[in-house]
């Protein structure tokens, strides 16, 4: 008889046991989408930030290309710059000749 007795106990225990359970289940599914949504902002947040860096980083690179490129640059038009103008002396200078001569 005094398992019978103690069965409505048992029971009664482990309803409570399981109802505590449900509900610490529960908060911690809460805790666990609230981490996640959490999460998803920070990696929202952190692809922004990456986007802005490689921005940076385009205008960086493109600013130093533009600079090193102007000064080769202009080393190659003064140089082409100078054929030109001793071709066009060659020219005015034969030209000129050939009409005194003329």
């Amino acid at each position: 008889m005094r398992s019978v007795t103690r069965a409505p106990k048992k029971v009664g225990k482990l309803a409570e046991e399981n109802a505590g359970l449900k509900k610490r289940s529960s908060r911690l599914k809460s805790e666990l989408d609230a981490e996640r949504a959490n999460e998803d902002d920070l990696l929202t947040a952190l692809r922004a930030r990456a986007s802005g860096r490689r921005l940076y980083r385009l205008t960086l690179v493109a600013g130093v290309a533009y600079v090193l490129g102007t000064k080769a640059g202009r080393g190659r038009y003064e140089q082409i710059m100078g054929w030109v103008k001793s071709m066009r002396d060659r020219v005015t200078g034969s030209s000129a000749g050939q009409k005194v001569q003329d």
